[in-house]
């Protein structure tokens, strides 16, 4: 069984929070703050109040969902305070919600801190108000689900733009060293180009991969395809298990985003692997972490070669290359015949 730590608990407690605050700020605007533009809130676990990961969600009697509130410093202009939350109130209030209540009552018990260590107003007709909004469909839930499989809880390491970047830099300077000028290049032309690109990817690739050790790529790329795949079934769990709330994104595009964005990945993180086996390094070059995102970018580029190449070459679409002024390539388009 799987239930959030009492860390993540309270990163979801800030998410809540500060989606329940946005979504009543046309009540908030009529409360006076005395002047104060800036409240800093620092939000931290009561260490008497904490989720156990191996007991079921059951109900907290404790009544408070702030056990603490205190203020750190103050100025004429700005705040900070300090707010302890009790976590196991809050995942039993976000089980299963029937409507908004909980992110009602987070508004409520904000305010009245607030108005007791800063001495700002919260009138009856404003918290009259936000018990209204409890009404509403509920935003954020928490339930218990049944993990199907079992792998390490670390983020994945995954190409930013940067490597992106380089690696199409890289094109361009072979673009640049082929005499190939900027323009639209279809069909025939665009193969003469592209499959040349293709070969020249493919050999920095694998001698990249030939130069590093080979344990150290196996572990690297198996953990991280691992947590890789795990942070996928999250989040499109998660976008299922939104269907019990109100969401201000459309879960369709959301879902179909995150799938081509998995599929394009995971054929990189495949290839790597692949190669890394079959290769068979016997370097004892401990690479850095930058340097496997490099090799993924440099993968992704190539498959996108790959890809378009095997599509003009068996006719199944007509297409091109752009290449523009810097002799980047950047795009290749398809046209429906």
């Amino acid at each position: 069984m799987k239930i959030p730590s009492n860390g993540q608990l309270l990163t979801l407690f800030l998410e809540c929070a500060c989606d329940a605050l946005s979504q009543r700020k046309d009540i908030l605007e009529s409360t006076s703050f005395q002047g104060i533009n800036r409240i800093t809130v620092h939000c931290t676990i009561d260490k008497k109040y904490l989720v156990d990961s191996n007991s079921d969600i059951t109900e907290n009697f404790a009544p408070e969902l702030f056990t603490q509130v205190s203020l750190i410093n103050k100025d004429n202009y700005s705040a900070n305070i300090k707010i302890c939350i009790n976590l196991p109130l809050m995942q039993y209030r976000l089980n299963r919600p029937q409507n908004a209540s909980f992110q009602a009552d987070v508004c409520i018990a904000f305010l009245q801190s607030l108005s007791k260590i800063l001495h700002i107003e919260f009138s009856e007709d404003s918290r009259q108000k936000l018990i209204n909004t409890g009404n509403r469909p509920a935003r954020m839930a928490i339930s218990k689900e049944e993990r199907t499989f079992d792998t390490l809880e670390i983020k994945p390491n995954i190409p930013e733009a940067k490597h992106f970047k380089l690696a199409r830099k890289t094109l361009a300077n072979f673009i640049k060293d082929a005499g190939v000028q900027e323009g639209n290049y279809e069909l025939q032309k665009a193969k003469d180009i592209i499959n040349p690109l293709a070969d020249f990817f493919r050999e920095k690739i694998h001698t990249t991969i030939r130069s590093i050790n080979r344990e150290h790529l196996l572990q690297f790329v198996i953990e991280n395809y691992d947590a890789y795949v795990a942070e996928d079934h999250r989040k499109k769990k998660n976008i299922m298990l939104s269907l019990q709330h109100e969401v201000n994104y459309n879960r369709t595009e959301k879902l179909a985003k995150q799938s081509t964005e998995f599929n394009r990945m995971s054929a990189n993180y495949r290839y790597l692997l692949e190669c890394t086996l079959s290769l068979n390094s016997k370097s004892e070059a401990i690479p850095t972490t930058d340097d496997i995102l490099q090799l993924l970018a440099d993968i992704d580029w190539l498959i996108v070669l790959y890809n378009a190449s095997d599509i003009l070459h068996n006719d199944i679409d007509v297409g091109g290359l752009n290449i523009d002024n810097f002799l980047h390539p950047t795009s290749i388009f398809f046209r429906r015949s």
